[in-house]
């Protein structure tokens, strides 16, 4: 669990934590493909069905259905999403691959907190084409048990009430942690992170003066979205080593960002 303790901070400082969150919010409103307004104009589109209608799409061949939830996986819009950091500039590129590759999963799990609605219990596909509940995630062979872990935080996250300015500033605290193994410069995305907590804490501070205790349920959730990401990476170690065609067909991106992190 991350500490944080509160500081006050000289004109100049605050300044600074300002530019820094309207530079990281801007490349996230820029680039994440699951924001709130875009998910929005996405369903007067196109407005989801029920999930039901698309059961068979989901329990047809195993191999098919992994891969193409795969494919829903946008890396290439989170990676130009780090790539705009200053902050991310100033350290290695052997420390911004590692953090890349560790990182990746979990802030595409934050960035679901927009598919879900606490007060209906619904989640939305990440291609915005449907609507799930638990009762009918529990129905789907293939990715079942991981789409259960994702919807049960998504359910615990989504009571927040996220904006897409919250999810960005959070996104960019995970992507910076300096616990990830093989980083060669741990003291530097150290120093990194606790800016990043500060502009996060001030970012709270003031857009939601009337929930105090935000910023530690935000970041009690950590824990569970590295429970979540490690389930995932399982799977993929699963199928890497006893199905590699299915791993092999991946993008690229897809496959160099997973490497890096299996045996």
């Amino acid at each position: 669990m991350l500490l944080y303790q509160e500081k006050l901070l000289t004109d100049i400082e605050a300044k600074e934590m300002d530019h820094i969150a309207q530079v990281i919010i801007s490349a996230h409103l820029q680039f994440c493909v699951c924001t709130f307004e875009k998910i929005q104009m996405k369903i007067e589109e196109n407005p989801p069905i029920w999930a039901d209608s698309v059961s068979d799409d989901l329990n047809c061949d195993p191999a098919l259905v992994w891969a193409n939830w795969q494919l829903s996986f946008p890396f290439e819009s989170i990676l130009r999403t780090f790539k705009y950091y200053t902050f991310f500039q100033q350290i290695s590129q052997d420390d911004q691959i590692c953090l890349f590759r560790h990182g990746a999963f979990e802030t595409i799990l934050v960035s679901w907190f927009t598919l879900f609605d606490a007060e209906q219990k619904l989640m939305l596909t990440p291609d915005f084409s449907a609507y799930m509940d638990r009762d009918f995630i529990k129905t789907i062979k293939t990715l079942g048990v991981i789409m259960l872990e994702i919807f049960d935080l998504g359910m615990k996250a989504s009571h927040l009430r996220w904006t897409d300015s919250d999810i960005a500033l959070f996104n960019a605290l995970l992507l910076m942690n300096p616990e990830r193994s093989d980083l060669c410069d741990k003291q530097i995305v150290g120093q990194i992170e606790a800016k990043l907590m500060q502009v996060l804490y001030r970012h709270l501070r003031c857009h939601h003066p009337n929930e105090p205790n935000m910023f530690l349920d935000i970041l009690q959730l950590i824990p569970s979205i590295q429970e979540v990401n490690q389930i995932h990476l399982n799977a993929v170690q699963y199928i890497k080593r006893y199905e590699p065609q299915i791993f092999n067909s991946l993008p690229d991106v897809h496959r160099e960002t997973y490497e890096g992190l299996l045996p």
